[in-house]
């Protein structure tokens, strides 16, 4: 195991030492069924490998582990691209990293969701539902395909570094198939969302569909080089440009530093207020109005060090202000909100009666 891994789980097993007895544990979260399910629990050999019990099933450490591992992973590889020329300064990046997202209390979320994860699962299979073995295989075969590009010594050498069999991998593909069956059942209607919850919904949070002022531009762009002053050349283009009947795209195509300009494609790029352009880029921007043509601009890039004189021509300009309800965009995406938090109540009521109908037992980490 990953030294970093046995640090986490060190910390995971603070509170595991105390759970060799029933009486160690917290109160079941839910006793509907305790009746039944007390003399067979009696019977359980408790260990600290237990970390919860959803009826007759068994949620263990190593389970929970092989849920949290990926994660923590995630942050190890992160912190190691980051520091990973100072072995000390990444260990404490990563200990700080674990403080900081409160490990005990994600892991505690973690058992929470397989537990609420067993009960979808079982209310799947208590509903005479199957998913077809053809339509599992062709899953499998996809996976094989996006995840290891149906390199078949990739697979098994995934397998055992998450610490699984191939049975385990076709299982969880059953099961995620389960829980997002039983889960797209909840989904509302948005055709069903009444006019007055949208306007409210949208006077609530009108901020959010506010937009700055913006202004759209094409540039033709001149490098500035020791040997090769750009200055007067800008003010020719800038003439030329200016005149009636000024083609700036051709001259964008015969002066320009941009490969797609030369090619005969001059890009419309839009700024917005919000944009931290340079102060003098950003002034000329805003000052211009459809068609005009800006002075030229002198502009340093902060990554390459390079100098380059820009011209803008601007093709179109918005003041900053609110997209009303009149726009499909933001009613369609008030609709999808407003569905999706409909969808979210529905699923909280309908875990809480799964859960309720259930004998929710936890140990290792307690639980709620």
């Amino acid at each position: 195991m990953n030294p970093r891994h046995v640090f986490v789980f060190l910390m995971l097993g603070i509170t595991a030492r105390a759970a060799d007895a029933p009486a160690a544990l917290p109160a079941p979260a839910s006793a509907s069924t305790a009746g039944s399910q007390d003399d067979t629990l009696k019977q359980t050999k408790w260990t600290d490998a237990v970390a919860a019990i959803v009826d007759d099933q068994v949620i263990t450490l190593d389970d929970l582990k092989k849920q949290i591992d990926p994660i923590i992973e995630q942050i190890s590889d992160q912190v190691n691209s980051q520091y990973g020329d100072d072995p000390a300064k990444a260990e404490q990046a990563f200990k700080d990293a674990l403080t900081k997202m409160d490990l005990n209390k994600f892991a505690q979320d973690q058992l929470k969701s397989m537990v609420d994860r067993l009960l979808i699962i079982k209310a799947f299979t208590d509903g005479h539902n199957r998913v077809p073995d053809a339509y599992i295989e062709r899953q499998f075969e996809d996976r094989m395909t996006s995840d290891f590009n149906d390199d078949r010594e990739s697979f098994l050498k995934y397998l055992g570094q998450n610490g699984i069999t191939e049975l385990d991998f076709r299982k969880k593909i059953v099961e995620d198939d389960e829980v997002a069956y039983m889960v797209d059942q909840l989904t509302s209607s948005e055709t069903g969302i009444s006019p007055d919850r949208i306007k409210a919904y949208y006077e609530k949070n009108k901020e959010s569909f506010h937009h700055p002022s913006s202004v759209t531009v094409r540039e033709i762009r001149l490098e500035a080089v020791a040997d090769a002053p750009v200055n007067d050349l800008a003010a020719k283009i800038v003439a030329d440009a200016r005149q009636p009947g000024g083609d700036f795209a051709a001259l964008a195509a015969k002066y320009s530093a941009d490969p797609l300009a030369r090619e005969g494609t001059v890009p419309a790029i839009t700024y917005t207020s919000d944009n931290k352009l340079a102060p003098a880029a950003q002034a000329a921007v805003f000052a211009l109005e459809p068609g005009q043509i800006s002075e030229p601009v002198s502009i340093t890039d902060a990554k390459t060090n390079k100098t380059f004189v820009i011209i803008f021509k601007c093709e179109s300009k918005s003041d900053a202000g609110y997209d009303g309800l009149d726009n499909p965009i933001v009613r369609q995406k008030i609709e999808s909100d407003l569905a999706a938090l409909d969808k979210n109540a529905a699923y909280d009521k309908w875990i809480q009666r799964l859960r309720s109908k259930s004998y929710i037992h936890y140990g290792l980490l307690g639980g709620a």
